[in-house]
């Protein structure tokens, strides 16, 4: 359950350098307009808890592979979000409680792997950065009854999360079977176990299909016997799959390296854009300044005025005489020009001058602030430039010894004569005879791990056939408020999957598409309800939702307020976005609700709207002013 979070030097969020929010109990929702940051602010609790964030297009295939594999991603999230002269300062702020453990944790915006303070049930855990994050993830794995820190981010990003990735439990089944074994299996051991025992058993499936494939081939050269097919042994087979993934692995460094070069070359173009800018606003302070001096500068100091007063008599024409001083001095003094009497600038034309000096140094000012953090950055990009290189010098040095220590593997392969036709033949019935032996040993080796992956199924499906009333039920009333319709959900086993299959009105319903885009997201979202529901004690599970309103109709809106409504009645509770023109679904929840087990945050005040928001502003408003008044009249 969240009760504070924090966010510090999130430059998106303009109008607050520091946000700070106590989580009231029930419904916490972040109203705002499109583009304000709502999403980001959901991304931002879950990195500051996990350290991770779902990488779009990222499949989840196991808990141990996705937390390392959406690692790059999660590190360069609030790029852009933060800006690059406030990336050490900014951090997110998290105290939550799991069970009766009370969390209070500290993590940097672009540290995933690390933790700047972390306290547990007032206890503040001690060591550097790295090892503090190591010892928060161990009391974690206590907590929370699991046997990993990547089973409890596959908990918070795919069951206790439902954001803008839209990724759909019903429809994916690596996820819908992590969920399964977790909340239904005998220990959260097993879940691990099943996940090893079913990679392990693609490998071996995946081996024994390349064996027999290259068997099959042989089989063709044998009857042939034209060409010896050195490669087909085992032991070059790995060489050749070492050999691509050198190459692979350069491939990916040099994208890399490109990506980055183009990223620091644009930098280096947009510094010298602003430093043009500079040059340019620091000429015109200099013109600005030079013809206000010019103009008013003291008239007595000029040459031929203090000639002509020194010598008494007008260097221009000669005249000699008091009267010809006096004149001089009299139009020096009345502010005017001896020589043409043209009036110099009074001292408010003086004062627009310095207004317009002061306000061009500001904007000097920000141009150079602006080179300030370009500057910064391409020197952190530098830095990962000379890393990339460095990586692919390395590995073109690996590349080249590999190739030295195994010439004959680049040799192409010629054909054979006829005295060699008789060797060629043992050596392809001795190469069958061995990827024989490798797919019938990697299939031995599959079927004992799907006889032990059955086992661990069998059990996970008796304890569903246990909770089925309790959990059906409780996903049914979630549902059903919503889509108004009669929606089932049967549990099944094939092979070595377990899956639930939904269905609506008797008819099953196993492809996306069968079902309407708010159907799809918000039965997916009851899932998750009903997940949390079943394996969270009340009162203690906090679901964050970026709610896809986009996809609701007018009919729909005040049906996923009552679903939600339902969920916080059962003692749970929620952090949720919404824009402000879904005026029917937030209405709902503040009539259900009332102010004591809702809260509006308004995020319009965060930031500096954009022209378009302004001018919807007073529309704003009145949306803010008509929610609030209901959950006031539900507290009457």
């Amino acid at each position: 359950m969240l009760h504070r979070v924090s966010l510090t030097a999130f430059s998106l969020y303009t109008e607050r350098a520091k946000i700070e929010l106590e989580i009231s109990n029930g419904v916490f929702c972040l109203v705002g307009a499109n583009g304000i940051g709502k999403t980001t602010f959901i991304a931002a609790v879950n990195f500051g808890i996990c350290g991770r964030l779902p990488e779009p297009g990222e499949r989840f295939l196991s808990s141990d592979e996705y937390f390392q594999n959406v690692r790059d991603f999660s590190l360069s999230f609030f790029e852009g979000r933060v800006a690059e002269l406030d990336r050490s300062d900014a951090e997110i702020e998290v105290e939550f409680t799991i069970r009766d453990d009370r969390y209070h944790i500290i993590r940097g915006a672009f540290e995933p792997d690390q933790l700047r303070y972390a306290s547990v049930n007032g206890q503040e855990l001690s060591g550097n950065p790295t090892a503090v994050s190591d010892q928060y993830k161990s009391h974690i794995v206590k907590s929370v009854g699991v046997s990993s820190f990547e089973q409890f981010l596959f908990l918070q990003l795919f069951i206790f999360t439902f954001d803008e990735q839209r990724n759909l439990t019903f429809w994916e089944p690596q996820v819908q079977r992590q969920m399964l074994l977790l909340a239904f299996g005998d220990d959260v051991g097993e879940a691990q176990v099943a996940e090893e025992l079913r990679r392990r058993i693609e490998r071996l499936e995946s081996n024994a299909r390349n064996a027999n494939y290259q068997a099959n081939e042989t089989r063709k050269r044998l009857q042939a016997a034209l060409r010896v097919l050195k490669g087909l042994s085992p032991e070059v087979m790995d060489l050749r799959e070492e050999q691509e993934e050198l190459d692979s692995r350069l491939d990916e460094l040099c994208g890399r390296e490109s990506e980055a070069l183009s990223t620091l070359a644009d930098s280096k173009l947009r510094s010298s854009e602003l430093r043009s800018e500079a040059l340019q606003l620091k000429g015109r302070i200099d013109d600005v300044f030079s013809q206000r001096a010019a103009r008013t500068s003291n008239l007595n100091a000029r040459p031929i005025v203090s000639d002509s007063l020194s010598s008494g008599s007008c260097h221009l024409c000669g005249a000699t005489g008091s009267n010809v001083i006096n004149g001089i001095k009299l139009r020096v003094s009345e502010v005017a020009c001896p020589l043409c009497g043209v009036d110099l600038p009074t001292e408010s034309s003086a004062t627009d001058a310095m207004e317009e000096i002061v306000e061009l140094d500001e904007q000097l000012s920000e141009v150079n602030t602006r080179i300030q953090e370009e500057v910064c950055k391409q020197s952190r990009l530098q830095v990962e430039v000379d890393r990339v290189q460095a990586s692919i010098a390395e590995q073109q040095r690996r590349i080249s010894s590999f190739e030295r220590e195994h010439r004959e593997l680049s040799k192409s392969i010629g054909t054979t004569d006829v005295k060699e036709i008789g060797l060629s033949i043992q050596a392809y019935e001795r190469v069958i005879r061995e990827l024989n032996e490798r797919k019938n040993a990697a299939r031995r080796k599959r079927n004992l791990d799907m006889d032990r992956l059955k086992d661990i199924q069998k059990r996970v499906s008796q304890k569903y056939a246990e909770a089925e009333d309790e959990f059906l039920g409780i996903f049914k009333d979630l549902a059903e408020s919503f889509i108004g319709l009669d929606i089932d959900v049967r549990f099944d086993v094939r092979g070595t999957e377990v899956f639930l299959v939904l269905s609506i009105e008797g008819q099953s319903r196993r492809q996306q598409y069968q079902l309407s885009e708010s159907q799809r997201f918000f039965v997916d979202i009851a899932l998750r309800m009903a997940i949390a529901t079943f394996i969270a004690s009340e009162g203690t599970g906090t679901l964050l939702i970026d709610t896809p309103e986009g996809s609701l109709d007018i009919a729909y809106e005040s049906r996923a307020g009552k679903m939600f409504a339902l969920f916080v009645e059962r003692g749970f509770h929620l952090m949720m976005t919404a824009n402000i023109n879904t005026s029917q679904l937030l209405r709902e929840l503040a009539g259900q609700c009332g102010a004591t087990k809702m809260h509006l945050e308004r995020m319009t005040e965060w930031t500096t709207l954009s022209e378009v928001q302004m001018s919807a502003h007073d529309l704003f408003e009145q949306a803010f002013d008509r929610i609030e008044n209901d959950l006031k009249q539900m507290a009457v």
